[in-house]
């Protein structure tokens, strides 16, 4: 587990049991820590899935605001996906560039990625 601030030890967040979908309108909590202005204070984010865009990867957006690299769970806990910044491919080849869109991305999506990962290191 790694050590956070004064000591605290925190658990990491298991993606192997996960939700494998949520629907447009289904509640979700999010899990933040505020600026160093309230001493890193957690706090608790409760949003509405806005909208689910089903691509090369699933990415669920919210209303109002969250924090990037924020997680993202259902009401009963399970983790739906991590507030990412999207990019989109530059003008020029090889480029990219932040596009200004939070966006969640699926825990589904995650655990492929780290899957894929393991299997090629």
């Amino acid at each position: 587990m790694p050590e956070g601030e004064a000591g605290k030890e925190y658990d990491y967040i298991d993606f192997a049991r996960y939700a494998s979908s949520v629907n447009a309108a289904q509640q979700t909590i999010g899990l933040n820590r505020d600026s160093s202005v309230f001493g890193y204070m957690p706090n608790v984010v409760i949003r509405r899935v806005k909208g689910v865009y089903k691509g090369a990867r699933t990415y669920y957006t919210m209303d109002g605001s969250t924090s990037q690299g924020m997680p993202i769970f259902t009401a009963e806990g399970l983790p739906v996906g991590l507030v990412l910044v999207r990019t989109l491919k530059g003008e020029e080849e090889g480029t990219f560039q932040p596009s200004g869109v939070l966006g969640v991305l699926s825990a589904g999506t995650i655990q492929a990625i780290a899957t894929t990962v393991r299997e090629n290191l």
